[in-house]
């Protein structure tokens, strides 16, 4: 007998997540050159979203991988954006 996963993937709100931390000050202080950048960006998302005394917010955030894939493209975006101005 094999185990079935349940249901539909889960759908997350990765608009919802960018616009969370988009202006915030330590995204600005995040050099996308430096190794560990998509960490530092899936820990700002972590803190940003999940549920906290600090702020209203309490938005799901994807596993490891899922999140990893996101802030890449974030990173990508941040080194992009940096070398037009």
């Amino acid at each position: 007998v094999r185990p079935h996963a349940g249901g539909r993937p889960k759908a997350y709100d990765y608009e919802a997540m960018l616009l969370t931390v988009i202006e915030h000050p330590s995204l600005r202080n995040i050099d996308p050159d430096n190794h560990g950048a998509e960490t530092q960006v899936m820990n700002l998302i972590r803190t940003c979203c999940d549920p906290s005394e600090a702020h209203d917010n309490d938005i799901p955030v994807p596993e490891p991988t899922k999140l990893r894939e996101f802030a890449k493209k974030i990173v990508a975006a941040m080194k992009i954006n940096r070398s037009a101005c």
